[in-house]
């Protein structure tokens, strides 16, 4: 009787840890995600690289989210601007084209960045973000209005 308990003991404990089953194949989608989200580009970049993208997608929206007092001290040619500040804000992004590539910029960085996630997450498919801002596009010597 000993030996046929522990020999049912051991079979049901073979059977509870499911063997060589194998996982779901992968495609490479994070969870949660549709195909279409994990496509989307979101990306730092430096004064030179944001400028190259500036001439290189010509239909690209440059975005400046600084504050009307920051935009008077200048910006860069051609760009709309959106306060980040504005209550509306999101509200304001949703009157551009999401297929449309997005090069946004504030004073330093840090507000084009969380601009740049929320652009991510309203489904908008390429978004570039100016590492450093304004400042670091003025002290690389590129041109501005001002």
């Amino acid at each position: 009787m000993k030996y046929t308990f522990l020999s049912a003991l051991m079979i049901a404990f073979l059977f509870a840890c499911g063997g060589n089953e194998t996982p779901p194949p992968s495609n490479d989608v994070s969870e949660g995600m549709t195909q279409t989200e994990a496509a989307t580009i979101t990306k730092d970049v430096d004064p030179t690289t944001f400028q190259e993208l500036m001439n290189s997608k010509s239909n690209a929206l440059i975005l400046d989210v600084r504050t009307p007092e920051e935009v008077d001290a200048g910006m860069i040619a051609n760009a709309e601007h959106r306060d980040f500040y504005d209550d509306d804000f999101k509200t304001q992004l949703e009157g551009f084209d999401k297929s449309r590539p997005v090069l946004v910029y504030c004073a330093a960085g840090g507000r084009s960045g969380k601009a740049m996630d929320i652009m991510q997450e309203m489904g908008f498919k390429e978004v570039y973000n100016l590492d450093g801002g304004y400042r670091a596009w003025k002290n690389n010597g590129l041109p501005t209005t001002k």
